[in-house]
């Protein structure tokens, strides 16, 4: 019984752990001013971590850009574009600890 708790207790967590893995998170400011040191234009607005855990939720969920876009405006939180998220996902290099 113990087994079979602690499994259901695991899989109960593992949404989460895949999309807000705190190292993602952490530093979110200090990640975007090393990402815009020397970069010439218009600055980055969204951290790399950002863009993997929305590409997670999209990929998780099988939603098209445009919905992945829509979430973002249903939490209430400030997220990119549709065709920012497309962009940004051609340069992202994927963690595999995620």
């Amino acid at each position: 019984m113990a087994d079979r708790d602690e499994y259901n207790e695991k899989r109960v967590n593992e949404p989460f752990d895949i999309f807000v893995n705190a190292d993602l998170l952490i530093n979110q400011a200090e990640q975007l001013k090393r990402m815009n040191e020397g970069k010439r234009g218009k600055p980055y607005a969204y951290s790399d971590a950002l863009m993997l855990i929305i590409l997670a939720v999209k990929e998780y969920f099988g939603l098209p850009y445009r919905q992945t876009e829509m979430l973002g405006g249903i939490w209430g939180a400030r997220i990119p574009s549709y065709t920012q998220i497309c962009r940004r996902q051609k340069g992202l290099k994927v963690p595999l600890g995620i």
